[in-house]
Protein backbone atom coordinates (compact mmCIF):
# COMPACT_ATOMS: atom_id res chain seq x y z
CA UNK A 1 0.00 0.00 0.00
CA UNK A 2 1.44 3.31 -0.80
CA UNK A 3 0.52 6.11 1.86
CA UNK A 4 0.25 8.37 -0.63
CA UNK A 5 -2.04 10.20 1.54
CA UNK A 6 1.00 11.27 4.00
CA UNK A 7 3.97 13.58 3.38
CA UNK A 8 6.26 10.26 3.27
CA UNK A 9 4.34 8.62 0.64
CA UNK A 10 6.59 5.46 2.56
CA UNK A 11 5.29 1.86 1.11
CA UNK A 12 3.92 -0.46 3.98
CA UNK A 13 4.09 -4.19 3.00
CA UNK A 14 1.95 -6.73 4.85
CA UNK A 15 1.81 -10.11 4.66
CA UNK A 16 -0.48 -12.38 6.49
CA UNK A 17 -1.20 -15.87 7.03
CA UNK A 18 -2.92 -18.00 9.50
CA UNK A 19 -6.17 -20.88 10.16
CA UNK A 20 -8.03 -21.99 12.68
CA UNK A 21 -11.12 -23.78 14.12
CA UNK A 22 -14.62 -23.23 15.17
CA UNK A 23 -17.25 -25.39 16.31
CA UNK A 24 -20.59 -25.47 17.71
CA UNK A 25 -22.76 -28.32 19.71
CA UNK A 26 -26.54 -27.48 19.49
CA UNK A 27 -28.70 -28.89 22.00
CA UNK A 28 -32.83 -28.81 21.91
CA UNK A 29 -35.32 -29.67 24.65
CA UNK A 30 -38.64 -29.40 26.01
CA UNK A 31 -38.92 -25.36 25.92
CA UNK A 32 -34.85 -24.62 25.81
CA UNK A 33 -32.15 -24.82 23.33
CA UNK A 34 -28.14 -24.30 23.84
CA UNK A 35 -25.85 -23.49 21.46
CA UNK A 36 -22.11 -23.51 22.77
CA UNK A 37 -18.88 -23.83 20.91
CA UNK A 38 -14.93 -22.88 21.33
CA UNK A 39 -13.13 -20.82 18.69
CA UNK A 40 -9.27 -21.22 18.04
CA UNK A 41 -6.96 -19.37 15.77
CA UNK A 42 -3.42 -18.67 15.04
CA UNK A 43 -2.24 -16.09 12.66
CA UNK A 44 1.23 -14.91 11.66
CA UNK A 45 2.06 -10.86 9.95
CA UNK A 46 4.68 -9.29 8.76
CA UNK A 47 4.64 -5.08 8.50
CA UNK A 48 7.44 -2.82 6.71
CA UNK A 49 6.76 0.82 6.01
CA UNK A 50 9.83 2.51 3.94
CA UNK A 51 10.22 5.65 2.64
CA UNK A 52 12.29 6.19 -0.29
CA UNK A 53 11.60 10.24 -1.02
CA UNK A 54 13.79 12.45 1.23
CA UNK A 55 12.86 13.45 5.05
CA UNK A 56 10.02 15.78 5.29
CA UNK A 57 9.13 17.44 8.66
CA UNK A 58 9.18 14.21 10.91
CA UNK A 59 8.59 11.91 8.22
CA UNK A 60 12.61 10.61 7.91
CA UNK A 61 13.84 8.79 4.82
CA UNK A 62 14.35 5.10 5.76
CA UNK A 63 12.67 1.90 7.57
CA UNK A 64 9.72 3.34 9.78
CA UNK A 65 8.52 -0.31 10.81
CA UNK A 66 9.80 -3.86 10.13
CA UNK A 67 8.45 -6.43 12.84
CA UNK A 68 6.82 -9.59 12.25
CA UNK A 69 3.49 -10.56 14.78
CA UNK A 70 2.18 -14.27 15.87
CA UNK A 71 -0.81 -13.97 17.22
CA UNK A 72 -3.17 -16.94 18.99
CA UNK A 73 -7.02 -16.53 19.82
CA UNK A 74 -9.02 -19.11 21.74
CA UNK A 75 -12.37 -18.40 22.46
CA UNK A 76 -15.34 -20.53 24.17
CA UNK A 77 -19.21 -19.48 24.25
CA UNK A 78 -22.42 -20.81 25.26
CA UNK A 79 -25.88 -19.16 24.33
CA UNK A 80 -29.22 -19.96 25.83
CA UNK A 81 -32.54 -20.13 25.27
CA UNK A 82 -36.23 -20.58 27.07
CA UNK A 83 -39.39 -20.52 25.05
CA UNK A 84 -41.88 -21.45 28.15
CA UNK A 85 -44.52 -20.77 25.76
CA UNK A 86 -45.71 -19.44 22.17
CA UNK A 87 -45.67 -15.80 22.92
CA UNK A 88 -42.55 -15.27 25.12
CA UNK A 89 -38.24 -16.01 24.31
CA UNK A 90 -35.44 -15.53 26.30
CA UNK A 91 -32.05 -15.57 24.99
CA UNK A 92 -29.13 -14.93 27.15
CA UNK A 93 -25.33 -15.51 26.14
CA UNK A 94 -21.50 -14.92 26.93
CA UNK A 95 -18.67 -15.16 24.65
CA UNK A 96 -14.91 -14.89 26.11
CA UNK A 97 -11.75 -14.98 24.34
CA UNK A 98 -8.05 -14.46 25.06
CA UNK A 99 -5.74 -13.34 22.54
CA UNK A 100 -1.82 -13.30 22.67
CA UNK A 101 0.63 -11.35 20.80
CA UNK A 102 4.71 -12.11 19.78
CA UNK A 103 5.89 -8.94 18.77
CA UNK A 104 9.54 -9.36 17.06
CA UNK A 105 11.10 -6.33 15.98
CA UNK A 106 13.39 -5.98 12.94
CA UNK A 107 14.59 -2.76 12.86
CA UNK A 108 16.87 -0.77 15.55
CA UNK A 109 14.52 0.11 18.73
CA UNK A 110 13.33 3.65 19.64
CA UNK A 111 12.48 6.96 18.04
CA UNK A 112 12.56 7.48 14.51
CA UNK A 113 11.04 11.17 13.42
CA UNK A 114 7.69 11.00 14.49
CA UNK A 115 7.84 7.04 14.62
CA UNK A 116 8.57 4.52 17.42
CA UNK A 117 10.03 1.56 17.06
CA UNK A 118 9.15 -1.39 20.65
CA UNK A 119 11.26 -3.36 21.49
CA UNK A 120 10.35 -7.10 21.21
CA UNK A 121 7.46 -7.84 23.41
CA UNK A 122 4.45 -10.08 24.64
CA UNK A 123 1.00 -8.79 24.90
CA UNK A 124 -1.88 -10.36 25.96
CA UNK A 125 -6.12 -9.75 26.04
CA UNK A 126 -9.03 -10.86 27.80
CA UNK A 127 -12.74 -9.51 26.83
CA UNK A 128 -15.83 -10.90 27.93
CA UNK A 129 -19.09 -10.21 26.11
CA UNK A 130 -22.81 -10.87 26.61
CA UNK A 131 -25.70 -10.76 25.23
CA UNK A 132 -29.45 -10.67 26.86
CA UNK A 133 -32.96 -10.77 24.76
CA UNK A 134 -36.39 -10.80 25.52
CA UNK A 135 -39.41 -11.25 23.24
CA UNK A 136 -43.14 -11.26 23.48
CA UNK A 137 -45.44 -12.00 20.61
CA UNK A 138 -48.70 -10.50 20.61
CA UNK A 139 -51.93 -11.67 18.37
CA UNK A 140 -52.53 -10.35 15.06
CA UNK A 141 -48.50 -10.51 14.56
CA UNK A 142 -46.84 -7.87 16.64
CA UNK A 143 -43.98 -8.71 18.52
CA UNK A 144 -42.50 -6.58 21.29
CA UNK A 145 -38.42 -7.13 21.85
CA UNK A 146 -35.72 -6.02 24.41
CA UNK A 147 -32.32 -6.16 23.63
CA UNK A 148 -28.71 -5.67 25.71
CA UNK A 149 -25.60 -6.19 24.68
CA UNK A 150 -21.43 -5.61 24.97
CA UNK A 151 -19.09 -5.69 22.71
CA UNK A 152 -15.08 -5.60 23.28
CA UNK A 153 -12.02 -5.67 20.62
CA UNK A 154 -8.82 -6.18 21.71
CA UNK A 155 -6.36 -4.13 19.88
CA UNK A 156 -4.90 -5.16 16.52
CA UNK A 157 -1.13 -5.95 15.56
CA UNK A 158 -1.28 -2.35 14.32
CA UNK A 159 -2.93 -0.86 16.97
CA UNK A 160 -0.31 -1.75 18.98
CA UNK A 161 3.12 -1.81 17.41
CA UNK A 162 2.30 0.69 14.84
CA UNK A 163 3.30 3.19 17.22
CA UNK A 164 3.83 7.39 16.91
CA UNK A 165 6.52 8.79 19.20
CA UNK A 166 4.12 9.84 21.57
CA UNK A 167 2.75 6.37 22.55
CA UNK A 168 3.89 4.17 25.26
CA UNK A 169 4.39 0.26 24.04
CA UNK A 170 1.55 -1.34 26.11
CA UNK A 171 -0.75 1.61 26.73
CA UNK A 172 -3.29 0.25 24.06
CA UNK A 173 -6.21 -0.95 25.67
CA UNK A 174 -10.06 -3.42 24.50
CA UNK A 175 -11.76 -1.22 23.06
CA UNK A 176 -15.84 -2.22 24.94
CA UNK A 177 -19.27 -1.32 24.24
CA UNK A 178 -22.66 -1.81 24.99
CA UNK A 179 -25.84 -1.36 23.49
CA UNK A 180 -29.98 -1.67 25.17
CA UNK A 181 -32.99 -1.53 22.48
CA UNK A 182 -36.42 -1.55 23.05
CA UNK A 183 -39.09 -1.65 20.35
CA UNK A 184 -42.37 -3.20 18.99
CA UNK A 185 -42.33 -4.17 15.34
Amino acid sequence: LLLHFFPSKALEETVQSGGGVQSVFAWDWADWGLLAGVDLDRSSMSLTETQSIPTIGTFPQGVHYDYEVAAFTRAAYAQATWRPNADWSLRFGARGEQIDYEYDDHAPVGGFGRFLRAPDREDDFSVLTARLNVVHRFDGGAVAYANYTTGARPPQATDLYSLQITQTPGEQEVEEIASAEAGVR
